[in-house]
């Protein structure tokens, strides 16, 4: 699954916002048979905003970055979850709405 949300670093006194976009791979729990994996997190890019030219990320800008989107990881699924959870739900009431209407035709 992919995400994206907006953030801020300081270089100095200034403060640059940067639109990252990162990976969530799935998380399969460890059976008998194998060890669990997944649920490893991979920026595939970070934009920044209404800056012209800067310079690129440092290590350490860029592993701060990392541990954002580490912290946000399970909380970005929960809610895609939810949203799904939310759109099948309502595919399901318009098609026993449809049922009942064509029903009573």
């Amino acid at each position: 699954m992919k995400f994206t949300f907006e953030t801020a670093i300081y270089r100095g006194d200034d403060e640059l916002e940067l639109r990252v976009t990162y990976e969530l791979s799935p998380y399969y729990p460890a059976t008998h048979l194998q060890p669990a994996e997944g649920g490893d997190c991979e920026i595939l890019d970070a934009e920044f905003l209404g800056v012209i030219k800067a310079a690129p990320l440092s290590i350490n800008e860029w592993e701060a970055l990392q541990m954002e989107c580490e912290a946000r990881a399970h909380q970005d699924a929960a809610d895609a979850a939810a949203d799904q959870a939310d759109y099948l739900y309502e595919q399901q009431k318009d098609r026993r709405m449809m049922e009942q209407w064509e029903s009573e035709l």
